[in-house]
């Protein structure tokens, strides 16, 4: 559900940003109706996620996914349509050589989609994000998402990913469930991975995600 939820807000924002001067007030003020109906859509179904696969350990069906693969296909600036004057820039940086991890496909494509939403939405006028791949070498994959952003203050870098937690910074301004992190902890846990954030105010922030590989078996 999330996926096309995300869509949709995407091609809201699209809609508003494309049109410009030609919405009328009133028909600019059903677009962001529109966005605020699916936002709040999105929370609960972020929530829903958390919950039932995670705190409830749903069994999912693990298969190999390539994660260069997903994340290429998130790390493009036209799928993130940004308000007028915002840019954004992609890195990618993937030295993992053997990228085939254990997972569900479609939960670890709304944990990398969060990341990357949020590297856009906290980071500034020209935001830069990194996307990185490493082997461990004890058979699991590192995987870094990592923006040019305002950074996280030191005191709330372990509590952004408690449910509810926004801080009071953003509360204002910038909208969110304040669930997405939480989910983003939970769906690498169920995996038998892990997730970590890096983070210095004012310099950006880097997430961390740590994955099981999926062995490669070659047939001579």
């Amino acid at each position: 559900l999330r996926l096309p939820i995300g869509r949709a807000l995407t091609w809201c924002g699209a809609l508003e940003i494309k049109a410009g001067e030609r919405l009328t007030e009133e028909e600019r003020e059903c677009v962001r109706e529109a966005e605020r109906a699916v936002e709040e859509t999105s929370g609960e179904v972020e929530k829903m996620i958390a919950v039932q696969v995670c705190e409830h350990t749903l069994k999912v069906h693990f298969r190999e996914v390539d994660i260069h693969q997903l994340l290429r296909g998130w790390a493009s600036a036209e799928r993130w349509p940004l308000a007028e004057g915002r840019k954004a820039r992609f890195e990618m940086d993937f030295g993992a050589e053997n990228p085939m991890v254990r997972g569900e496909r479609d939960l670890l494509a709304s944990l990398f989609q969060n990341l990357i939403g949020n590297a856009l939405k906290y980071g500034g006028e020209e935001v830069t994000v990194r996307l990185a791949t490493q082997e461990r070498g004890n058979g699991k994959v590192e995987v870094a998402v990592e923006d040019n952003g305002q950074g996280i203050p030191a005191e709330a870098v372990e509590r952004v990913f408690d449910k509810d937690f926004r801080l009071a910074r953003d509360r204002k301004n910038i909208k969110g469930s304040g669930w997405g992190l939480y989910m983003v902890r939970r769906i690498a846990e169920a995996h038998g991975g892990s997730v970590r954030l890096e983070s210095e105010e004012g310099r950006g922030s880097r997430f961390v995600v740590v994955l099981c590989h999926k062995k490669k078996w070659i047939m001579l």
